[in-house]
């Protein structure tokens, strides 16, 4: 939708912030307090060779960098690589209070939740494993998971239902949004495009809604010589459960 194009502007450029909603109730979308914005995100810039759940996924050279900037600009905890493994990540959420987690890894999601992973050092960790590790947290604490970011993921190829797989991330996951790409994209623009969303989201001066830091975000990339293409910026994709 982000890419619809009228032949002079793309609507993103009209000033739309687009979003999937899983229902027919339209929300309202509010700024996201600066209060929440603690941080958990997790990595993987390396592949495993001859390990079975990493056959067919090529090394993100830019998360990184990506997880850098995201130290940078919130309070954030961060594992990458070796320490990125399904039983961190459960302890994590369940022992520390995190309202952001953001995972830059490979993975897909697909209206078919036995096709909606994503890949971590140990394992693929298959949608209703990220289900019940997210949900632990629930159980311990009162306070939702914000926002979810699933910054490398992609939709299942050839899957027409998928963008609503994204939505069932975010109910089964627990979260109150979730972010991420409807295609496989390239890994710098990733960075750059993630980069531009969080520093909207830290700005001191201006508290805005996740699906207009979103939209920032690709407006500055769209802006940005060589990713000029909707390919680089408009696959991304917010989607709504809760008041955003």
């Amino acid at each position: 939708m982000a890419a619809l194009y009228d032949g002079q502007q793309y609507l993103i450029q009209k000033g739309y912030a687009v979003a999937v909603i899983p229902g027919l109730q339209l929300l309202q979308s509010q700024p996201l307090k600066r209060l929440n914005l603690n941080t958990l995100a997790f990595g993987l810039s390396e592949i495993r060779g001859n390990f079975p759940p990493h056959q067919g996924f090529s090394p993100l050279i830019n998360v990184e960098s990506e997880l850098q900037e995201i130290r940078s600009l919130l309070p954030s905890r961060e594992l990458l690589n070796q320490n990125f493994t399904s039983d961190a990540l459960q302890d994590l959420i369940r022992s520390q209070n995190f309202s952001v987690i953001h995972v830059a890894t490979h993975g897909q999601f697909s209206s078919d939740p036995q096709q909606t992973f994503i890949l971590a050092w140990d394992k693929r960790i298959d949608v209703n494993d990220l289900s019940n590790i997210l949900q632990s947290r629930e159980q311990e604490r009162t306070d939702a998971i914000e926002l979810l970011v699933l910054s490398a993921c992609k939709t299942a190829d050839g899957d027409s239902r998928a963008a609503l797989g994204l939505a069932g991330v975010a109910i089964q996951s627990g979260a109150r949004s979730v972010v991420a790409s409807l295609w496989d994209i390239n890994d710098r623009s990733t960075a750059l495009l993630m980069s531009s969303f969080y520093q909207e989201l830290a700005k001191n001066n201006v508290l805005l809604s996740k699906a207009e830091a979103l939209r920032q975000a690709q407006l500055k990339l769209l802006n940005t010589p060589g990713y000029e293409l909707p390919r680089f910026w408009a696959s991304y994709v917010w989607s709504v459960i809760g008041s955003n």
